[in-house]
């Protein structure tokens, strides 16, 4: 049999912070560097890319229950034409200041590879003025295609 004190000094050294054999000395934890780490890595692959449509104006467009998908107005070079509730008008990403500018805008589009197609942005309030002059304008250019983008009105729940 094993003698008290062996056992107590057994029982001391098991205590004590300084031990015989290593693994005794070891604390265990979890090392999260590597998972941070990772996860930011995932984190950034997988965020959403926004992308702009380059459209740098508040244009409200008027809502409609049978809309068309189109696909096309969303190329980089989609002919957009903007007309802002306050008459102002945008082809692409630049003002127009005059509507005499808007055909040699178009043409120049065309020339350089762009759809025969002209995508309008009309705010929902803009005058009609406002846009049968921007229509002439398209008219001018040589372009019959026209096409008016729109949201399209959610059914509501009854």
């Amino acid at each position: 049999m094993a003698s008290p004190a062996l056992n107590h000094r057994f029982l001391e050294s098991r205590r004590s912070k300084h031990s015989r054999h290593p693994w005794n000395n070891l604390r265990c934890f979890i090392d999260v560097s590597g998972l941070l780490a990772v996860m930011s890595a995932l984190l950034f692959i997988t965020m959403p890319i926004t992308v702009s449509d380059g459209v740098r104006y508040p244009v409200d467009m008027p809502t409609v229950k049978h809309s068309r998908l189109m696909p096309n107005a969303d190329r980089f070079d989609a002919m957009l034409v903007a007309v802002r509730r306050d008459g102002k008008v945008y082809f692409g990403n630049t003002g127009i200041t005059s509507l005499d500018q808007l055909p040699a805008a178009i043409r120049d589009g065309i020339s350089h590879g762009a759809e025969r197609k002209v995508y309008i942005r009309a705010d929902s309030r803009a005058r009609y003025g406002s846009v049968k002059d921007v229509l002439d304008g398209i008219g001018e250019a040589g372009v019959q295609e026209i096409a008016f983008l729109v949201e399209a009105r959610h059914a509501q729940a009854p």
